[in-house]
């Protein structure tokens, strides 16, 4: 299995299209709020994808956090979640992570690394 490396919105639809890939990872370079909210639409309706590692991204941040929750809500394939190195999403997307986890049947691993909160 090797990892679909993912840089952009556009490659990240065109990833899933085939409905076969298990597993994303996004480099460092990925820097995209509109990744992060193509991504949480693409969770509400995932039927293959199973592990998702943000690694080192730079753009999720407080709403992107937010609307990962939401669609972790309703994703009944997703195994994995790994947000890495990634910047920060503040106490409110941790917040929102927490509450999502109360209803998600199938993360059975979730990783935080680096990850910092922060107040504004």
């Amino acid at each position: 299995m090797v990892p679909v490396q993912v840089r952009n919105a556009e490659d990240f639809k065109a990833a899933l299209s085939g409905n076969a890939v298990t597993h994303v990872c996004f480099p460092r370079q990925a820097n995209c709020a509109a990744l992060v909210a193509e991504v949480a639409g693409a969770l509400k309706v995932n039927a293959t994808l199973t592990s998702l590692s943000f690694g080192d991204f730079n753009g999720i941040g407080t709403a992107g956090a937010a609307a990962l929750a939401e669609a972790l809500k309703v994703d009944a394939t997703l195994t994995s979640l790994s947000f890495g190195q990634c910047n920060c999403i503040g106490p409110q997307g941790a917040v929102a992570l927490a509450e999502a986890l109360k209803v998600n049947g199938t993360l059975t691993s979730l990783s935080f690394g680096g990850l910092q909160l922060y107040r504004h």
